[in-house]
């Protein structure tokens, strides 16, 4: 008796399992398929956009502030990517190091794929107003963002996770302040 309780319970277990995959499933295919129609419905638009706004804060803003925003983008450049690698690989345990290199390794290559899938112009090909302060190849994703947002929030992931942030009340405030 208690073996078949067992084998049925583990079918159940795996049906249960494939029901969870089949729903991933559809929520995954139903996410990009809103994504990829909003890009296709909007994307000249918010590019043009974004040129004007550009040359708008080219206009407006002095060398300093637009100097602010140099610094932030050099947050996603490879040279501060790497440095934090090396910290990490340097003070933490290896597996978080594996995190933080495989997070660089796919920002690199998604962002190279989609910028060869999409092929987008940079503002500042179509501005005389604009900085050249770019490279030459495309420009849509952005690899700064993408590679930023993913090192940093990766990091982030790291740091909150030891006993610290998990057991106390002020390891609490610190891990939703990070």
């Amino acid at each position: 008796m208690l073996e078949i309780d067992k084998r049925q319970i583990q079918q159940n277990y795996i049906v249960v399992q494939k029901k969870y995959i089949f729903i991933k499933i559809i929520i995954a295919f139903i996410y990009f398929s809103i994504v990829i129609g909003t890009e296709v419905a909007y994307r000249n638009s918010l590019f043009n956009k974004s040129v004007t706004v550009e040359e708008d804060i080219t206009r407006s803003f002095s060398s300093s502030s637009i100097k602010f925003f140099e610094i932030i983008s050099e947050l996603g450049t490879a040279k501060v990517t790497m440095c934090c690698f090396v910290l990490i690989f340097g003070f933490l345990p290896l597996n978080y190091s594996y995190v933080i290199i495989s997070a660089i390794i796919y920002s690199s290559f998604f962002t190279n794929f989609m910028k060869t899938i999409y092929q987008s112009p940079r503002p500042i090909w179509k501005s005389d107003l604009l900085i050249n302060s770019c490279n030459n190849g495309f420009g849509n994703p952005s690899g700064h963002s993408f590679t930023s947002s993913l090192l940093y929030l990766s990091m982030a992931h790291i740091l909150t996770n030891f006993q610290f942030f998990t057991k106390s009340k002020s390891g609490f405030a610190c891990r939703v302040l990070i």
